[in-house]
């Protein structure tokens, strides 16, 4: 799972409007996700708060095997205009926002440039940042980040790293050996890392069809430069993304905003591969020089990626036609080293992604093949049988409620007929005959059916010539009614969907619902990955009350390391095992939670 920092910097984009998904350096983050999935190691615990929406604070503490921590503190500011940095809390937040996973990259679009604020001749707005900063112990090592829009297509990254002095290790480890005796000797002193410190910027331009990136490390003078480029016209006039589609959201069934763009006119650059799929391509590059180590390195890449077929979805993001499965391809090559390395992706159910990858040594004839899967675990399908109830049976249980209602009106004007006869047949002389109640009541009413009484119509008998007007006047089932509203983003700051970012809760479940236009909440990911190499690797996350776990383990499985465990006979083909538990919350929804507790204990 990603870590609260990474939640928070990814929502800070998100609010700002930037995409670092059109990165060079996210060229294969499709296929990463589902192979390269980081594994828990020992056991470790994440505790993170927002006092206020700016201000973020963090704690991590690994318990094995190692006793280490590290307490971080984030600030991030925004306009008043931009929507609130709102995290969310480890209880509601969905799965997908947190999970490594598929996704599938919207078309790029150029950032939109927030509206400027004047008065009395001055610009007033401020400048979007944010800062992070954390201490980890007993290392004592220090990192920090800082980053900040400078224009709408330019984005500066600062990150350093510093460890602390030989000197200061040594007295450290003095102090602990004093404290806790000579088994408390980490040999921190000795790590070939104290002393350093090394410092990175990063500048960032991006105007949709191109990204450049210009990279420089102080501690080897190592220079970088990315660009990527995006075939095709520019996403800003794709019709609907796939954040118009239904998705699940903090375990509500909720319909994200619908974007309204133009339909886009020109497509160059969109092309059928196999099959008839259609998508776009991007290529591009990678240089890094190091003047202190006199070495270079260079790669290159292509990627192909299927994308949302304006002319095949209608505005209720309904498609009319069969949607082709999301689908990503990637081939990168490295001629220093002579490495190529082809993946692909794609999704073949709702719940279910494949992948597979495989590596290449020109000069070594060394090769890899990597396989791997993600499946969505969901709630039971039995909970989305009333939603999903169909139109006939919606019309039949109407019918025979409003039958059972005419029946109940019936009886009771006959038994309010005959109170009624009953008093004014008292008040009669004696030689008038008897007449009906409901005679004297109203000469001109006559006797009444059970299949009359239905309003306006009741003088009538209710036939089947009458079920079309009856069908008109039923309300027709809306699954929106009790649905929270979607929120409007602000007019002065983009939409994150318009943004080109792919929202978690939306992706993957685009034109892949239910009859009912729902689909089931999200339980946990189980992520599976094995290559020829022997190594299995297998992860589980999920939510556990109001935390956030994770857990997995990775063994070798290849003959030669079970053969080697099996003569020295202990057979144990496990490499590591571990597990994470993650909280966070609000002071708002902290506030509540304490509330909720008071209320049970009383």
């Amino acid at each position: 799972m990603h870590d609260f920092t990474s939640h928070v910097l990814q929502r800070y984009w998100e609010v700002v409007g930037w995409n670092p998904y059109n990165s060079y350096l996210h060229l294969t983050s499709t296929s990463s996700a589902v192979l390269d999935f980081p594994l828990p190691s020992g056991l470790n615990f994440a505790i993170s708060a927002s006092p206020s929406p700016p201000f973020f604070t963090t704690y991590r503490l690994r318990a094995l095997p190692q006793l280490e921590g590290s307490l971080g503190y984030i600030f991030a500011s925004t306009d008043e205009e931009a929507p609130a940095l709102d995290v969310g809390s480890s209880r509601t937040i969905s799965i997908k926002r947190m999970a490594h996973r598929f996704r599938v990259l919207d078309a790029p679009r150029a950032p939109t440039a927030k509206e400027e604020i004047w008065q009395g001749g001055v610009r007033v707005d401020t400048r979007d940042y944010l800062l992070y900063g954390s201490m980890h112990v007993p290392s004592a090592r220090v990192d920090a980040l800082y980053t900040t829009r400078i224009s709408p297509e330019m984005t500066f990254l600062l990150t350093g790293r510093s460890y602390p002095s030989r000197t200061f290790l040594q007295s450290s480890e003095k102090a602990a050996q004093a404290i806790a005796g000579d088994a408390a000797q980490a040999n921190l002193s000795r790590d070939k890392t104290a002393g350093r410190m090394n410092v990175q910027l990063m500048l960032q331009r991006d105007t949709g069809k191109w990204f450049t990136e210009y990279s420089y490390s102080a501690f080897d003078a190592l220079w970088g430069f990315r660009v990527l480029h995006n075939f095709g016209t520019s996403g800003s006039s794709a019709s609907i993304s796939e954040s118009s589609m239904p998705s699940e959201s903090n375990g509500l069934h909720t319909e994200a905003m619908v974007s309204k763009r133009g339909v886009e006119d020109d497509r160059e650059g969109e092309s059928g591969v196999g099959g008839g799929l259609k998508g776009r391509f991007s290529a591009g590059a990678e240089m890094f020089f190091s003047a202190r180590e006199k070495s270079a390195g260079i790669s290159t890449g292509v990627r192909f990626t299927t994308l949302p077929e304006p002319s095949t979805l209608q505005a209720n993001g309904v498609s009319d036609q069969v949607p082709q499965p999301p689908t990503t391809l990637t081939a990168t090559l490295n001629p220093m080293m002579g490495h190529l390395s082809t993946a692909y992706a794609a999704r073949m159910t709702r719940d279910i992604v494949a992948c597979s990858r495989y590596d290449f040594n020109v000069y070594s004839y060394d090769s890899e093949l990597t396989v791997g899967f993600e499946y969505w675990l969901r709630a039971a399908r039995q909970a989305q049988q009333p939603a999903a109830a169909s139109p006939l049976t919606n019309s039949m249980s109407h019918t025979a409620q409003r039958i059972k209602q005419a029946a109940s009106d019936v009886i009771g004007s006959v038994s309010d007929s005959v109170k009624a006869a009953n008093s004014s047949r008292e008040d009669l002389p004696a030689e008038q005959p008897r007449t009906r109640p409901d005679k004297v009541l109203s000469p001109n009413t006559r006797d009444l059916s059970l299949r009359e009484g239905f309003g306006p119509q009741s003088d009538r008998g209710l036939g089947t010539e009458h079920l079309p007007s009856l069908q008109k006047e039923r309300p027709q089932p809306n699954l929106r009614e009790h649905e929270p509203p979607t929120s409007v983003s602000s007019p002065t700051r983009p939409n994150p969907v318009s943004s080109g970012i792919t929202t978690e809760e939306s992706s993957g479940d685009a034109g892949l619902t239910t009859s009912s236009g729902t689909v089931a909440p999200l339980l946990a990911l189980i992520k599976a990955r094995i290559s020829t190499s022997g190594v299995l690797s297998l992860l589980w996350e999920g939510r556990m009350r109001n935390t956030l776990l994770s857990f997995g383990i990775r063994a070798d499985v290849s003959p030669s390391a079970l053969a080697s465990n099996e003569s020295r006979n202990h057979g144990n083909a496990l490499r590591s095992i571990g597990m994470e538990i993650t909280y966070f919350a609000t002071g708002e929804e902290a506030r509540l939670e304490q509330e909720r507790r008071n209320r049970r204990q009383q």
